[in-house]
């Protein structure tokens, strides 16, 4: 189901699907020329969520040119197989150090999920049951991005695609210069991630520190130059969700 659906900046639109205690979001940016979606989310969520918001805009998955995956976790890829299935004109795109977690499910659960069992603990029978459900299915990526890649949607309009390492080594965001958003899903996650009712669940997850830290001093300066190059109403607008 849609938990809340809103437009955050001209022809960006961001999508709330449920999972559980807290939700997790997709992004879908509208131009003139080419639509653009960010993650797909878990398995069934392009028909339960992704669909019915196209539809509020009288459009359809058919209209969809272009999908950044934004990193290899099972809510922001999970849906990537369906999605294949429905809109086969799409191209998916991913962070190349992320892309082999994201095209094989054996991969990502073995090398992101699994990988400190060998430590003597790891994730719950059910939780295994749960990732492997709603990994959705292999499915190949179209191009690998390193970042600085933009990604033209309109005549005037194009959005840059940001290398935010740490959370995981292929983590991407982007940025749009029109409107002085950046979209970065979990790229920064303060001090953890929260539900619904501001209860802390986990601390942030990061694969490299250093990494992780690059990326936050990134998007601080990003934000520094947005606070001093747009108008006030679209000042520090960074976007980010789980």
């Amino acid at each position: 189901m849609i938990a809340n659906v809103m437009e955050i900046a001209p022809g960006i639109h961001r999508i709330e699907g449920d999972l559980g205690e807290r939700y997790v979001c997709q992004y879908l940016l509208v131009g003139e020329e080419r639509t653009l979606l960010v993650d797909t989310g878990l398995r069934d969520m392009p028909n339960t969520v992704i669909a019915p918001y196209l539809a509020s805009l009288d459009r359809s998955l058919d209209d969809l040119d272009d999908v950044v995956i934004s990193h290899a976790d099972v809510d922001h890829c999970g849906g990537n197989r369906a999605l294949r299935a429905i809109a086969p004109q799409a191209r998916l795109h991913c962070g190349e150090a992320d892309r082999a977690w994201i095209e094989s499910n054996a991969t990502m659960l073995a090398a992101n999920y699994r990988w400190y069992e060998a430590y003597g603990f790891g994730p719950s029978a059910d939780d295994v049951a749960f990732l492997e459900r709603e990994l959705g299915g292999d499915a190949p990526i179209d191009v690998g991005l390193q970042g600085g890649e933009t990604l033209r949607l309109g005549p005037d309009w194009r959005v840059e695609v940001l290398a935010l390492p740490g959370h995981t080594p292929g983590h991407l965001g982007l940025w749009d210069p029109r409107s002085g958003a950046a979209i970065i899903i979990d790229a920064v996650l303060r001090d953890g991630i929260y539900d619904r009712a501001g209860e802390r669940l986990i601390p942030p997850r990061y694969y490299d520190a250093r990494a992780y830290e690059a990326t936050i001093r990134r998007l601080r300066a990003l934000e520094t130059e947005v606070r001093a190059g747009v108008p006030p109403q679209a000042r520090g607008m960074l976007e980010t969700c789980g």
